[in-house]
């Protein structure tokens, strides 16, 4: 991800009313984390597995914070248990983007697309 597309997502999930922010070291988001990090909109808690950062935003979340969380792709799979025993548990809710998100930022009017959740 490029610095200016981190830049518009980290906009994004500002705008968006988010302000908890659980990222797992990885290559293919790692401009966007160091955004986030840098970013004092956001709270910003580092994790070691995604199971470990699904709990911590569900914890947040009954908190009263809106948290998300950044991974690879592949994180999903693996932090799926932890998803869904959250949301059967708590009822927390749940947003998954899979994919380059800030590729899809733009609707092919040039138009920013805003977020979403629940």
């Amino acid at each position: 991800m490029t610095p200016a597309n981190a830049t518009i997502v980290t906009d994004l999930l500002k705008a968006a009313g988010f302000d908890f922010a659980v990222t797992l070291p990885a290559t293919q988001v790692h401009t966007l984390q160091t955004s986030l990090i840098e970013s004092p909109d956001f709270e910003h808690v580092a994790v070691s597995n995604e199971g470990e950062g699904a709990a911590i935003c569900a914890g947040a979340w009954l908190g009263g914070r809106t948290p998300f969380m950044v991974i690879e792709t592949s994180g999903i799979l693996v932090a799926t248990y932890a998803l869904l025993r959250c949301h059967a548990t708590f009822g927390s809710g749940s947003l998954a983007e899979a994919g380059p998100v800030a590729d899809r930022l733009r609707d092919r009017g040039g138009r920013t697309v805003a977020l979403h959740r629940r």
